[in-house]
């Protein structure tokens, strides 16, 4: 794959090019899977798959109540700064906007990501109390840009041709 001036990825299949369009749309999806599985709570017969969603994405996040937004009477399966990452990818993937060069993409989710890593450990430190708002701003941030990174549209390879004769 090149590198081209809009940060598209050239890619020199149909099937690649739905590949990525479904990986695309997949990340588009699982970002809502924090409130689906909420929902499906409230669903007796869906429940179990509920506490499932539960259990996997307790596998990577804390899962701490104070530090997770409420819905319908129950914390989230993520904390605010998780939610955030994953609605800001899902946002990042489904607009795909703003059409940054890769370089400048790759420039911006190292920016974030160390926004991230800042507001991570000034607050482990004790430097400054819990903020739900920043955790989910940094944690919206980078997911937006891990978005946009998955969002990179592909766009067919131009077939080489007969070589030029001088």
């Amino acid at each position: 794959m090149s590198e081209q001036a809009w940060g598209e990825l050239v890619v020199s299949s149909r099937a690649a090019a739905r590949a990525l369009t479904a990986l695309r749309w997949l990340v588009v999806a699982g970002g809502l899977l924090p409130l689906l599985a909420r929902a499906l709570l409230l669903v007796p017969a869906l429940a179990p798959l509920g506490e499932g969603l539960y259990a996997l994405y307790g596998l990577q996040c804390h899962q701490e109540p104070a530090r997770s937004l409420q819905l319908w009477g129950r914390a989230l399966p993520v904390c605010v700064r998780c939610l955030g990452l994953y609605v800001g990818m899902s946002a990042g993937a489904a607009l795909g906007w703003p059409r940054l060069p890769l370089r400048l993409l790759r420039a911006a989710l190292v920016m974030v990501l160390a926004l991230l890593l800042l507001d991570v450990m000034t607050e482990w430190v004790g430097l400054r109390p819990t903020s739900a708002l920043l955790r989910g701003l940094t944690g919206l941030l980078a997911g937006s840009v891990l978005g946009l990174l998955l969002a990179l549209r592909p766009k067919a390879a131009r077939p080489a041709g007969p070589p030029k004769l001088r």
